[in-house]
């Protein structure tokens, strides 16, 4: 759920927008919208940036936000949409919100050697363009995040390095991932 103040904020700036804003409203399309709430809920719980990757994450032209790359919709190439996040080597801090489920055209997210922490979110299942998913070198905790084996294009998958304990599920395998990396979790076995 996107919180309060993003909502009035972004309801002021459609309701009465500068100038400037109004020419960044004319090129964003609902995905961009999408994104831009996506994003803003992510920057309201990084708790540290010191090497300040996410100091431009303001204004709606996310395309232009450290990290964030945008392409062509695979659907309609006449659609800018948010296909890859790269934030890795920040040393970020925080945590994941729900609200990440919106950028549905993401392609790749990496966010290796931060300090992410909590689950990797069950509103992920919603990216279903998904093709590499790297959350290694954080502080991710939990069972094995079973969300990802709804993930259907998932090629590269790397959870190395966090505090995922448990089984790793037999299904993870039958998805025949081009590369998968879960060592140095505390993993006990595969399951039955």
């Amino acid at each position: 759920m996107m919180n309060l103040h993003l909502s009035l904020g972004l309801f002021f700036v459609l309701i009465f927008p500068s100038s400037s804003q109004q020419a960044s409203l004319d090129l964003l399309n609902p995905r961009l919208l999408k994104a831009f709430d996506a994003l803003q809920a992510w920057k309201h719980v990084i708790v540290s940036d010191p090497k300040n990757f996410t100091s431009n994450w303001y204004g709606l032209d996310v395309c232009n936000y450290n990290g964030v790359y945008c392409a062509p919709a695979r659907d309609d190439r006449h659609i800018i949409t948010v296909a890859g996040i790269d934030l890795n080597h920040g040393n970020i801090g925080g945590s994941l919100p729900e609200e990440l489920g919106l950028l549905t055209d993401l392609a790749v997210f990496h966010i290796n050697s931060n300090r992410f922490c909590g689950t990797i979110l069950k509103s992920f299942q919603n990216l279903r363009l998904l093709y590499e998913l790297d959350v290694s070198n954080n502080l991710f905790a939990g069972q094995f995040p079973e969300v990802v084996l709804c993930l259907s294009s998932l090629k590269f998958l790397d959870i190395r390095y966090n505090d995922f304990k448990g089984d790793v599920p037999n299904k993870l395998f039958d998805m025949k991932p081009d590369a998968l990396f879960i060592n140095n979790n505390k993993f006990a076995s595969l399951a039955k």
